[in-house]
């Protein structure tokens, strides 16, 4: 929903930044509406695909029922430059990292901080 300006004339672009919240194929609208007007300007159809990331590592975490626990998981950055990534959760409920974002310089290591949520009942399950 955000606003900008049209200049006549000229080349406009315009960069849409789409992120899935699950796997799966979706149709998305998109409009460009004069805001004076009230007027459509040019509507799009974008057929949208997303697959899950490939799982590279698996993790076992022990937790003390009924308390929240704190965990962290090492990164290494197998690349000759910088890399900023936007970490999210499958279940925000049950675990979620501290921060979404992680800027790693290059084949540089960082940490993953994860808050995990406290359970009630103890048993296994996966995020």
């Amino acid at each position: 929903n955000a606003q900008f300006v049209l200049h006549p004339g000229v080349y406009n672009q315009i960069n849409l930044n789409w992120v899935p919240k699950e796997a799966g194929s979706t149709l998305q609208h998109v409009h460009l509406v004069d805001t004076e007007s009230a007027q459509l300007v040019v509507a799009y159809l974008l057929s949208t695909v997303a697959t899950p990331p490939q799982v590279s590592k698996e993790f076992d975490v022990d937790v003390v029922v009924g308390e929240p626990s704190h965990k962290r998981v090492s990164y290494n950055n197998p690349w000759s430059r910088s890399q900023s990534y936007t970490l999210r959760s499958s279940d925000q409920n049950r675990m979620r990292p501290k921060s979404d974002r992680l800027h790693i310089a290059a084949h540089g290591q960082a940490y993953i901080r994860l808050y995990l949520s406290p359970v009630e009942h103890p048993g296994v399950s996966e995020v």
